[in-house]
């Protein structure tokens, strides 16, 4: 009978033991299924492609500026599931609950200061693929070479050279992924010009077939324009909020210019756009109301830069034929206004709905009548 209680005894320690340690493992489980550190995990994960300091490396920058109007239940998706056809990975088999929306979120905080991309950046940046004596005299090819266009490969981050007359391509090379804002061509036609959303800007020789230099004007930009003379090419960017002046010829920097409102609030630039009949450029301004007109010159150093006051911030914006007017529109739903560029007055206030993308308007006569007609971005309609 003693030796039965005894084993009793001997059991109720065992049990207790095994039941405190059940206890801790599932306590220590708890503690590992924490979420952790957005910013460590952003160093585990993701700093080796995209920088450090969140302003790209192999990848692209993550930051709000070039991050666009993603979601965070967008980014977390790509997080989790990676993107196709480039070395975006899927990290879901190393991601514990909730991981991958804290890492969207963390994307999506701004830095805590403005980064410098000054002259020194640009200029350290700059890579020369052929020197202007290597190019040839006349074109490689029989087309026309007025007759070419260019067709961006958004997938692939390629474009091609096509032969107008006979839809032939003639050539294929890589580009700048992300490209934004559409070619660019110089005033005699042969060179045509690229910008991608991480800055960088190629210069491409269409007779020659080959690209001339590439150069990172910004950490995120929105879209570049030539001088209506063809001497100068001008970036607007999101971050830094600036104004990126080249050479155009050689892509060398010119001028770095801080993107400030009257008041001396700071400001991204949402576009710029040439504006040939008054050999000008014309630059909408994202966070402040203004729209701003830039005449080069030559030297650069002369150039005059004017100031036109705005009802509210623009977006985006296109000329009337004359180029005296302007429409623009911010993404706050309040309508479009056109402006005569000349005396800077708000001439008309347009009830336009919704998301118009006035950069892809077209204006045209019927019966008489000056329209115009632009896509609306988030339905199918015109």
């Amino acid at each position: 009978m003693r030796e039965r209680r005894r084993g009793r005894a001997a059991i109720v320690p065992a049990v207790l033991a095994a039941a405190v340690l059940a206890a801790a493992v599932l306590a220590g489980s708890a503690v590992a299924a924490q979420p952790r550190d957005p910013a460590r995990l952003y160093g585990d994960l993701c700093a080796e492609c995209h920088g450090p300091d969140r302003l790209g490396r192999s990848g692209p920058p993550l930051v709000p500026e070039a991050l666009g109007r993603r979601r965070p239940d967008e980014l977390a998706r790509v997080i989790r599931e990676g993107l196709p056809a480039t070395a975006m990975p899927a990290f879901q088999g190393l991601l514990r609950e909730g991981e991958a929306g804290a890492l969207a979120r963390y994307l999506l905080t701004p830095l805590p200061g403005e980064p410098v991309f000054g002259l020194e950046e640009i200029r350290e940046s700059r890579e020369v693929f052929a020197r202007e004596d290597e190019l040839p005299q006349r074109p490689v090819f029989d087309a026309d070479p007025l007759d070419l266009f260019v067709l961006v490969e958004k997938a692939d981050h390629h474009a091609s050279v096509i032969d107008g007359d006979r839809f032939v391509r003639l050539a294929r090379f890589p580009t700048p992924r992300s490209l934004h804002g559409g070619p660019k061509f110089s005033p005699d036609g042969r060179f045509v010009h690229f910008v991608s959303r991480e800055g960088w800007v190629l210069r491409y020789d269409l007779w020659g077939l080959r690209p001339v230099a590439r150069v990172r004007v910004g950490i995120a930009t929105r879209n570049i324009a030539l001088s209506p003379d063809g001497r100068f090419l001008v970036a607007g960017n999101l971050l830094p909020r600036t104004l990126a002046v080249l050479d155009a010829r050689t892509l060398d920097p010119v001028e770095v210019i801080a993107v400030r409102g009257a008041d001396d609030t700071p400001s991204r630039v949402s576009a710029v756009y040439q504006a040939r009949p008054r050999g000008s450029l014309v630059v909408a301004l994202r966070d402040v109301p203004e729209a701003w007109e830039l005449v080069p010159a030559e030297p650069w150093e002369r150039r005059r830069l004017r100031r036109i006051p705005l009802p509210e911030p623009m977006d985006d914006f296109f000329f009337d034929p004359s180029y005296r007017h302007l429409v623009g529109a911010s993404r706050r739903g309040a309508g479009a206004v056109a402006v005569d560029l000349d005396s800077g007055a708000v001439v008309a206030r347009i009830d336009l709905p919704g998301m118009p993308h006035l950069a892809s308007g077209v204006s045209f006569e019927r019966n008489g009548r000056r329209l115009f007609a632009v896509p609306h971005l988030k339905e199918g309609m015109v």
